[in-house]
């Protein structure tokens, strides 16, 4: 089990997540193995938010943070109207 604080806009985002009849997570590591770093991560993350938050603004914002018991592990949750595969 993780443990994952969302404050001030994530914590908007968890809240319209959770309460979405679909509640989609994510869990996002930095590989320290491969030299990444947190601001690696960052990068990569950033388009696929503004996409998610683009096509799907109805739960928008995206809830993203640190899980505590690992450093460079974080979750992201997500709400969504259906399970039905959409275009994003």
């Amino acid at each position: 089990m993780k443990h994952v604080e969302f404050s001030g806009d994530n914590y908007e985002g968890y809240i319209r997540a959770v309460t979405a009849p679909v509640t989609e997570i994510l869990s996002l590591n930095v590989k320290k193995h491969e030299g990444k770093t947190v601001d690696d991560l960052n990068k990569a993350v950033v388009p696929l938010v503004e996409s998610v938050e683009k096509a799907n603004d109805k739960y928008a914002p995206l809830a993203r943070g640190a899980t505590l018991e690992d450093a460079g592990n974080y979750a992201a949750l997500v709400g969504w109207e259906s399970v039905k595969v959409g275009n994003i």
